[in-house]
């Protein structure tokens, strides 16, 4: 690896510590997806707990010019997890908090780690849920599904 992509993985660890891997573990763990396309891993990962760390993320990757590849649950079935020219994966699992629910509106905003079925409980108590029920509702993550184009009907529902 070449000096200056040494240097973003050294900003990248001072940022994230432990939250931060160059490990072979990590970074195959983060390329397998369902798909048939063969993985290809990226040359390491970084696991998030705010947006102030995504925006750091995204500006160091932005700066040394290392492709970024966001993760959610891994069940990809087109590849897109994969890492052709190496890179980051950022992964959104320590991100899952609703942060607002506006029920007049019918909608909510939402961190990017959150799955269907905790958004469905944290919905609950206001009377809300998320309509798409995909049989992966245990693992699906709503902003990775949504730049898919996987759920079929966007809308949360009033239940009450």
């Amino acid at each position: 690896m070449d000096r200056i992509v040494d240097g973003a993985w050294s900003e990248l660890d001072h940022l994230l510590g432990p939250r931060f891997s160059r490990a072979e573990t990590d970074r195959r763990e983060h390329a397998a997806s369902t798909s048939w396309i063969a993985p290809q891993l990226p040359d390491a990962v970084a696991w998030p707990a705010s947006e102030e760390e995504v925006v750091e993320i995204v500006d160091a990757c932005g700066r040394y010019h290392i492709p970024i590849i966001g993760f959610g649950a891994g069940t990809s079935l087109e590849g897109s997890v994969n890492a052709p020219n190496g890179g980051l994966a950022v992964d959104f699992r320590k991100m899952n908090a609703l942060l607002e629910v506006h029920r007049e509106d019918l909608d909510c905003v939402v961190q990017p780690g959150i799955v269907h079925q905790e958004l469905n409980q944290q919905l609950a108590p206001h009377g809300l849920f998320f309509s798409v029920d995909p049989a992966s509702r245990a693992t699906t993550k709503y902003p990775p599904a949504f730049s898919n184009s996987a759920p079929s009907i966007p809308s949360i529902g009033c239940s009450g």
